[in-house]
């Protein structure tokens, strides 16, 4: 199960209000939420013991409620000419680009990592074990066979 960053309550500070989602359930975003809340812990796995611990950063919950802001208007059904659609496009725009930057370790978010580490654990290898005769005088100054003769054939 993924971590809850953004809750619909963030969404409702941080994305937009309410009355702009039109006739949305709290189902179907808390669907998306749910969809953002993946993607954010997908681009930070790569980076951090899984799963962040709360509090969250601000930026992060912000970003996620900007992605789904986005999802619920396109699903609700938006007009992208219209200005507030565009600025509503930004946002979505820079907080995929800040997802990006902490996958790429460019920006750097205040977390809190899970203590162990769950994202990335060691390929564990075992070494096989093989047992053979001892050495048969192949190599020289082992024993087994004598010396070659002169023409190189005992």
């Amino acid at each position: 199960m993924t971590t809850a960053y953004a809750t619909l309550a963030d969404l409702a500070n941080n994305g937009l209000p309410p009355s702009a989602y039109g006739n949305l359930k709290p189902v179907q975003l808390q669907a998306m939420l749910d969809a953002r809340n993946s993607y954010a812990s997908s681009k930070m796995g790569g980076r951090y013991s899984m799963p962040l611990l709360p509090p969250f950063d601000p930026m992060i919950v912000a970003a996620i409620c900007h992605l789904t802001a986005k999802d619920a208007l396109d699903m609700r059904g938006a007009d992208p000419a219209h200005l507030d659609y565009r600025s509503i496009e930004t946002r979505f725009l820079a907080a995929v680009k800040y997802f990006d930057d902490i996958q790429r370790q460019t920006a750097h978010p205040a977390v809190n990592e899970s203590p162990a580490p769950t994202s990335l654990q060691a390929a564990q290898y075992a070494a096989p074990l093989i047992v053979s005769q001892p050495l048969q005088g192949w190599i020289p100054g082992q024993g087994g066979s004598p010396n070659p003769g002169p023409s190189g054939i005992s």
